[in-house]
C-alpha cells in the first residue's frame, strides 16, 4: 500500500477565490524547504507526494520541484485549478515528468458563476480546456466540485 503526504508549496495563486482559506495568496515556500520536505518524506517510506498550493503550477520552479521528486523515485500527484494546462505548450513539457495524478478543482458549471466564486475572467474556459488538453494528453484527471453557497 503506497503511502502518500502533502506538501503545501505556499499560498501563492491565479485565482482568487472569494471561499479560500489562504487569506494571504503571496506567499511562496522556499524552494530548498520543499526539497527538504521532499527527502524527510521519502526516507519516512512515503511513497507518494502530493503537490498543493495555492496553485504550484505558477511557481518558477514547478518543474525543478517535480524533477526532484522524480529523481528520488516519488510518485507525484498535482493539486491544481487547472487553468495553467489551458496552454498546450505547458502540458507538453509535463508530459514527460510521469505526474500519476492531476487533481483539477472545477469551481462551478457555468462562467458566470466561476467569475463570482474565483473573481476570475475566462477561468472557466481555462480550466475546462485544461482539463481536455491533459485528458487528451492521457493523463489520470480527478475532478474536484467545489460545493458552496453564493
Amino acid at each position: 500500500m503506497p503511502l502518500e503526504t502533502e506538501i503545501k508549496a505556499g499560498t501563492i495563486c491565479n485565482n482568487n477565490c472569494v471561499f479560500c482559506l489562504n487569506h494571504e495568496r503571496d506567499n511562496i515556500k522556499p524552494l530548498a524547504q520543499i526539497k527538504s520536505e521532499i527527502m524527510c518524506a521519502k526516507n519516512a517510506g512515503i511513497t507518494t507526494i502530493n503537490f498543493t498550493g495555492g496553485e504550484i503550477t505558477i511557481r518558477e520552479d514547478f518543474f525543478e520541484i517535480i524533477d526532484f521528486a522524480n529523481d528520488n523515485r516519488l510518485r507525484t500527484c498535482i493539486q491544481t485549478n487547472g487553468r495553467i494546462f489551458n496552454y498546450e505548450d505547458f502540458c507538453d513539457r509535463i508530459l514527460p515528468k510521469n505526474v500519476s495524478l492531476f487533481l483539477v478543482s472545477f469551481h462551478a458549471h457555468n462562467e458566470e458563476l466561476n467569475r463570482k466564486m474565483t473573481l476570475v475572467r475566462r477561468g472557466y474556459h481555462q480550466t475546462k480546456k485544461g482539463i481536455v488538453n491533459l485528458l487528451h494528453s492521457k493523463q489520470n484527471v480527478q475532478i474536484n466540485v467545489v460545493v458552496t453557497q453564493v
